[in-house]
């Protein structure tokens, strides 16, 4: 671990930790690293945004876990984090047969990890879930705030 990173993990139960990493590599060499032996798949829900820009090399990473994986790209857009991109997440892990096995990573801002945090959460009354966030709004809010919610018509 460089100067620039720091680990630290925050017990909530006997049962339950968080890790976070923090750290400042372009080439994003912990993603290659982080410990996955229990699952057997990556089910990736990525912002389009971050994908277009981060996209080949936090993929890159992943692939040297010799996991199969899963992509599905949504929109950094209010709209997304709603009812209606909850259904095409779940329709997204149901088609591919995503199980209490496989791992959910949700890729980018506030948005997409409160979509994908809160259909984790509830599909198959919870998956595993990492979080890498991309904004300050993701990290702060989305993540160790520990709340996620879907817009609806009335917010």
């Amino acid at each position: 671990m460089s100067l620039q990173e720091k680990e630290f993990s925050l017990s909530y139960s006997n049962e339950s930790t968080i890790d976070f990493h923090i750290c400042q590599d372009p080439e994003l060499n912990w993603l290659s690293t982080f410990e996955c032996d229990k699952f057997k798949r990556f089910f990736i829900v990525i912002d389009e945004n971050v994908d277009k820009i981060w996209g080949e090399k936090i993929f890159t990473q992943l692939d040297k876990h010799s996991k199969d994986k899963f992509v599905m790209r949504v929109p950094a857009e209010e709209n997304s984090k709603s009812i209606n991109y909850y259904l095409k997440v779940v329709e997204f892990l149901e088609a591919r047969k995503c199980g209490r096995f496989d791992l959910v990573i949700g890729i980018g801002g506030g948005i997409i990890l409160d979509l994908v945090s809160f259909t984790a959460s509830i599909y198959m009354r919870g998956l595993a879930f990492y979080a890498v966030p991309t904004t300050i709004i993701g990290q702060v809010d989305a993540i160790t705030a520990g709340k996620t919610c879907l817009n609806t018509n009335n917010s």
